[in-house]
């Protein structure tokens, strides 16, 4: 399922989205039973003792619509049936044809969510004290929104412990890690996430060498799907005969990814704010390496750049560019657990 990043107040589209399928259908059969009249009434003889205000269709017979019942019944029984015939033959595929992956096909964004930052939204409420309404509806909306995706983070963090599927962890049954499993925006050394947090700093910087590099193969080593079909062609619009250079100017060293401080969520260079696993290579035996999930994880990089920019004599272009800048990303890796291949950047989503 595609990610859900609406993050403004949408009740509204909510409430239409609820709403309006109801409406229409009664507008619709409003209008149908409005047509039904006016053809009877053409068709019935012009006597007024014939005419009659309203027409009932006859009802079908109890045992053809019965008959109906269970031929639908018996037809999605057999779909089913199918289906799962049809998977089992999938899941042994992989011992016949050894050479085909059958579970590498491209995966589509998981249900990642941005979540809402409401120690600002409180932080706006006691700078206005007027309680309205629609602060007490955003302000709901909100938590709800931030208690869905802590609930699902949880479950994937389970997931990724159950497998022990943590980049650069040999993660074990029991309460040290069950307790950590909650707790996908700690900055502390001892979370779960926390040497993925490297790994995703890692991958962002690549990501960028290779973009000013204009290095196409490293790129795809990177990045993945129609991010990578987007920066690529990025990248070969870009002038001809210049040389780029890029560095990150902002504190991202240790002690800046994990601060000593007693707050756990204060934010870092490198925060991960949403992650699903999902159990996609579903083979009766066991990959030959890693483990069956695919792990989206949706990170948030903030952090200032630098560009430089050298014409074909070495001299330095003027630019905008050029000028240091905050920038805030959030960017979406994927890991597939059964391919000895590193995170990939797979998508970008936008705070709206």
């Amino acid at each position: 399922m595609a990610a859900r990043l609406a993050l403004t107040t949408c009740r509204s589209r909510v409430f239409h989205a609820c709403v309006w399928p109801t409406v229409g259908c009664r507008s619709y059969a409003l209008s149908a039973v409005k047509s039904n009249q006016k053809s009877s009434a053409s068709q019935a003889p012009t006597s007024p003792r014939n005419a009659s205000p309203s027409v009932k269709p006859t009802a079908a017979p109890a045992k053809e619509k019965a008959k109906g019942t269970e031929s639908k019944t018996a037809s999605g029984t057999l779909d089913m049936d199918l289906e799962l015939q049809q998977l089992e033959n999938m899941k042994r595929l992989p011992k016949i044809v050894s050479t085909t992956d059958v579970w590498g096909s491209e995966l589509a964004n998981l249900d990642v969510e941005i979540p809402y930052d409401l120690r600002l939204m409180f932080r706006s409420l006691r700078a206005e004290p007027k309680f309205t309404r629609r602060k007490f509806t955003n302000l709901w909306f909100s938590i709800k929104h931030n208690t869905r995706n802590w609930m699902k983070n949880s479950f994937s963090m389970f997931t990724v412990a159950r497998a022990n599927a943590f980049p650069g962890l040999d993660v074990k049954p029991g309460f040290s890690t069950w307790r950590r499993i909650t707790d996908i925006q700690s900055n502390s050394r001892d979370s779960l996430l926390a040497p993925f947090r490297q790994v995703a700093l890692d991958t962002y910087r690549n990501m960028n060498v290779a973009v000013v590099r204009a290095n196409e193969n490293m790129m795809k080593e990177v990045t993945s799907g129609r991010f990578q079909e987007r920066t690529l062609k990025a990248m070969r619009r870009r002038e001809k005969g210049q040389f780029w250079t890029w560095d990150i100017v902002s504190d991202v060293s240790e002690s800046a990814l994990f601060p000593k401080t007693k707050d756990r969520r204060a934010p870092t260079p490198v925060d991960v704010v949403s992650i699903r696993a999902a159990e996609v290579y579903l083979a009766k035996e066991e990959p030959l390496q890693g483990n069956r999930l695919v792990i989206q994880a949706l990170v948030k990089f903030d952090t200032t750049h630098k560009i430089g920019i050298v014409d074909k004599r070495g001299q330095p272009v003027d630019s905008e560019l050029t000028s240091p800048r905050r920038v805030v990303q959030y960017l979406l890796l994927e890991k597939v657990g059964w391919y000895d291949t590193p995170w990939k950047v797979k998508d970008q989503m936008y705070k709206i």
